[in-house]
């Protein structure tokens, strides 16, 4: 939609506006962080499944252990970006609501 001064805004996910251009970049999701985070906790989270399963006993449910855990964490993949996905934009919005405002060095600004 257009404001009456010709800038551009829509609305994001939780139905607060937003601009477009250069001060909305800095906010920006981290593909590079989400994928790689995701993919790496999938997999290590049906490691761990199927180690328990294993251990417990329950050996007809995985005859072969490597591929139904490549299977299992491949199926949950998704899951885990979109888990991933929505902790990034929960952080990152509590992080620019903290953000102090102010311009030059002062004793309550902080590089975090």
């Amino acid at each position: 939609m257009t404001t009456m001064s010709g800038t551009s805004t829509s609305t994001d996910a939780f139905g607060g506006a937003r601009a477009h251009g250069p001060a909305t970049a800095a906010s920006a999701i981290p593909w590079a962080t989400v994928l790689p985070l995701a993919a790496v906790m999938a997999y290590t989270d049906g490691f761990w499944v199927v180690s328990l399963r294993g251990a417990v006993g329950a050996i007809e449910r995985t005859d072969a252990p490597f591929r139904t855990w490549l299977t299992e964490s491949t199926v949950i993949l998704p899951v885990f970006v979109f888990a991933v996905l929505g902790s990034l934009i929960v952080a990152l919005r509590r992080r620019a609501r903290a953000r102090p405002r102010t311009r030059g060095w002062s004793r309550h600004s902080c590089w975090w």
